[in-house]
């Protein structure tokens, strides 16, 4: 893609200028559907889950990387690990075990 390079550089300041942002995460989103992301960026994404207003586009996010591509094996274990220890509403919950389904 001709503006990889260009979408990169968008979301590297989106994420610098507005990390707890849901918009922020709906750029990641959509890009994730098209390009392997770095390992920082699962950090990213998991640590996202910890922050309420930021679950369910999170989670998104997680799917949209289960459902194209191959994933490390700890990132579903520490999806597990999160999703144990959380207090999460039961459509969160059920959300997050298909992510977990589409990732083992």
């Amino acid at each position: 893609m001709k503006n990889w390079e260009q979408l990169k550089n968008l979301l590297e300041q989106a994420i610098q200028s507005a990390p707890n942002s849901v918009a922020t995460f709906v750029l990641l989103n959509c890009l994730l559907y098209h390009f392997k992301p770095p390992k920082e960026l699962y950090a990213y994404l998991l640590n996202a889950l910890q922050v309420p207003n930021l679950i369910d586009e999170a989670l998104k996010c997680i799917m949209a990387v289960a459902e194209t591509q191959d994933v490390d094996e700890s990132v579903a274990i520490e999806l597990i690990k999160i999703w144990g220890n959380s207090n999460w509403h039961e459509d969160i919950s059920l959300s997050c075990l298909e992510v977990i389904t589409i990732l083992a």
